[in-house]
């Protein structure tokens, strides 16, 4: 029988608190990852140097060297992991500015189980191992990003809850349970924060294929007005 295994990936989770830490490193390693844990900054800088994770699930609000000064001391370092950011906030102005220090995710507590999980395998997926540097990734414009979206088709009919991966100008690649033809018109709203309305842009279906969890689609984006084009910039960390 073949090892389900062997492409094994590392996860850091850093969060000063207990109960995060031990339900995340059971959810996690239920699904196959080798976890580590860290309880503060610091603590996840040396984790980063002796275990060499492939992504990070860094809490921003941790006493001492919070996860803004971990993202900051990331900058310099020769092979950053991925990382995801955790926290009880989810405004965009937060959201832009975790972009901008080079995190690839955001995920708000309380989350659900699912959604993290999802964001953790898609990421790792569309980015793994051979993932550019921190530098290189801030000056990309298409960014992995993990955000849970909705889409609409015609006569603005709900299709699907999906998972965003990536996102750039003028598209994203999107997961959904449900397949879609080429050239099939929809909407995508981002749902951007729970007090904040969610970004709504028409795009079309370019491809699709399947993945382990349903279908992976890559969407055109076929009308911006400049509020959206604005929200799109945010989420890139266009300044």
């Amino acid at each position: 029988m073949a090892d389900s295994f062997v492409e094994r990936h590392a996860v850091l989770v850093a969060d000063d608190e207990e109960d995060v830490r031990f339900l995340l490193s059971r959810l996690l390693g239920d699904v196959g990852y080798e976890v580590h844990l860290a309880e503060d900054g610091l603590e996840a800088l040396e984790r980063i140097d002796a275990d060499r994770p492939d992504l990070m699930i860094l809490d921003l609000m941790m006493p001492g060297l919070d996860g803004w000064g971990v993202l900051k001391r990331l900058e310099s370092h020769p092979n950053p992991p991925i990382v995801v950011l955790l926290t009880a906030r989810g405004d965009p102005e937060s959201f832009a500015r975790g972009l901008r220090a080079g995190a690839a995710a955001y995920v708000t507590k309380p989350f659900r189980f699912h959604e993290l999980i999802a964001t953790v395998q898609g990421l790792l997926a569309s980015d793994g191992k051979s993932r550019p540097m921190h530098s290189e990734r801030r000056r990309e414009p298409r960014r992995p990003h993990a955000a849970e979206v909705r889409v609409y088709g015609r006569d603005d009919t709900p299709l699907a809850l999906g998972q965003c991966l990536d996102l750039s100008h003028g598209g994203l690649k999107v997961h959904l349970g449900m397949k879609l033809n080429e050239g099939f018109p929809v909407s995508v709203a981002f749902e951007l924060a729970h007090d904040t309305p969610a970004a709504r842009i028409d795009g079309l279906v370019k491809w699709c294929h399947p993945v382990a969890q349903g279908y992976a689609h890559g969407l055109s984006f076929t009308t911006l007005t400049p509020e959206t084009a604005r929200k799109v910039e945010a989420l890139l960390g266009v300044e």
